[in-house]
């Protein structure tokens, strides 16, 4: 195999990580795709190959970061190995490997779809869609200030709720009772929202008054509570700019939902031997 002067070619990709998002035919236009940079075994390689080669690789790091040139002389030294395994699969049929070519097809089906939904979400959302977004989501709240005793069986939790009717102090039967690491601080759990807690849990805060306790054990999937109510107090939603991300990201999955929605309306879909499908996936999925 003859190895190619590299340097100028390695060097002109200092830049790739910064095309991540950008189109396929752009990032080949700007950088010459069609330029030989190696030979294997008489197969041509090209810029546009290696860039999508380096492309899938950085879009395994949670920070894509510009290569230096060890990197890329690293990044390069895997893009022939590959080359190589590739060839020798062939020689050996497996690209006609059923359950290959099946995959090869879903995954050039991601990709496809990957640049559709990119095309979709090119233009940024405009302000006035994001300030819309913002006053119907960031609407006040409530927090809620409890205390809790969590006991195994709902005997457990009925006995000391009849300790508490005597007239008994909840924090000192907390931390003799509760298996809770909250026992220590007598119950305490501070403030919450009601989506912090399991449904059970926070649905019963909800219903008390302040300095009130549930007069029936609660049950969740830790165990049985008795919850006392200490507090309730209005939130203020986040700033308008502290949560512009957010409102990008939910502008574009509603374009995205409805884009996919409007497609499921004209399009003609039947399904056929469903069953025959997932017994066969079941199976396929067993055996690996």
């Amino acid at each position: 195999m003859k190895k190619p002067i590299l340097s100028v070619f390695l060097a002109s990709l200092l830049l790739v990580p910064a095309v991540h998002g950008a189109t396929a035919a752009e990032t080949s236009s700007k950088n010459k795709g069609d330029t030989i940079i190696a030979e294997v075994n008489g197969s041509k390689l090209t810029i546009a190959d290696f860039q999508a080669y380096i492309k899938m690789r950085m879009s395994r790091e949670k920070k894509p970061h510009r290569l230096d040139q060890a990197q890329r002389q690293k990044i390069f030294d895997e893009y022939i190995n590959r080359e190589l395994l590739y060839q020798e699969a062939v020689k050996k049929g497996l690209d006609n490997n059923a359950l290959i070519k099946a995959e090869i097809e879903n995954q050039r089906r991601n990709i496809v779809v990957g640049y559709t939904l990119q095309q979709l979400m090119r233009t940024p959302p405009s302000e006035s869609d994001m300030q819309a977004v913002y006053k119907e989501i960031a609407v006040p709240g409530k927090e809620y200030k409890s205390r809790h005793i969590l006991v195994k069986t709902e005997e457990q939790a009925k006995q000391i709720i009849a300790r508490l009717d005597k007239g008994e102090n909840f924090i000192n039967l907390a931390k003799q009772h509760s298996i809770d690491a909250s026992a220590k601080k007598g119950g305490e759990l501070g403030w919450f929202s009601a989506n912090q807690m399991v449904a059970p849990f926070s649905e019963a805060a909800q219903k008390l008054s302040n300095g009130s306790y549930t007069r029936t054990p609660v049950k969740t999937r830790f165990g049985w509570h008795i919850i006392r109510l200490d507090g309730v107090r209005e939130t203020s939603p986040p700033s308008y700019d502290e949560m512009k991300p957010r409102l990008k990201a939910m502008i574009n999955n509603r374009r995205i939902s409805n884009y996919i929605a409007s497609l499921r309306k004209k399009a003609d879909v039947s399904f056929a031997n469903a069953n025959q499908s997932d017994d066969e996936s079941a199976t396929t999925a067993s055996n690996h």
